[in-house]
């Protein structure tokens, strides 16, 4: 998916029917982005993706020229599944106490500028890493790459923070594919699988722009 925050719009670019997500076929897919002319050098600013580890090979063989955005959502769904709790919790105050601890992790992001960032991200690594060494390693783990949105902002300050940091709205045209192979229960060919796959992309070209 692309987008384009100045022309209020965007469009699915292209897609892959691959047997697996590991490096090679992500190669394969890049590969073809790449030689459509999709980098840096013509205008490609950043590439947001949900940290997968077969993508992220993948990015570091094919070069886009372009800055790189880890997924909140997807970072944040981690760290809260990483969060520990004493086992002679009630269920009830295990989620509390989990919801709690994870509102110091998310609120590193809630910082409006980048020192901000740094100085929540550093508390909180010396506050939990005795007593949550899984969601601390979770957080230092390609930490680098959840701030990238920080400095494109400064280089595009009208650009809308929302768009700069996840995988969100290609999540939702994700959901609207998932649905309708639910209802189709099976696709006997890939004709069939590519034909829905065009009517939900024209679909999605037709919906609300951006903002």
């Amino acid at each position: 998916m692309g987008l384009w925050p100045d022309e209020n719009r965007c469009d699915i670019l292209a897609w892959h029917l691959g047997d697996s997500e590991e490096a090679e076929a992500w190669i394969d897919f890049l590969g073809k982005l790449e030689e459509q002319g999709i980098r840096g050098a013509n205008g490609l600013q950043l590439i947001i993706h949900d940290g997968g580890s077969g993508l992220c090979s993948a990015l570091r063989t094919v070069h886009f020229g372009a800055e790189q955005q880890r997924c909140l959502f997807h970072k944040l769904r981690n760290i809260y599944s990483a969060i520990e709790t004493p086992d002679e919790l009630s269920p009830a105050q295990r989620r509390r106490r989990r919801k709690a601890i994870f509102k110091d992790f998310r609120a590193i992001w809630e910082a409006q500028h980048y020192q901000t960032v740094l100085r929540r991200y550093l508390n909180v690594v010396r506050t939990y890493r005795s007593t949550q060494p899984k969601a601390v390693a979770t957080l230092r783990r390609d930490f680098r790459y959840t701030v990238t949105y920080y400095f494109i902002q400064q280089r595009f300050p009208d650009w809308p923070r929302q768009f700069l940091r996840t995988t969100s709205r290609l999540e939702r045209f994700n959901r609207c594919i998932r649905r309708r192979l639910r209802v189709a229960n099976a696709f006997h060919s890939d004709v069939g699988i590519q034909a829905m796959l065009a009517q939900e992309t024209h679909t999605f070209s037709q919906a609300q722009p951006l903002y």
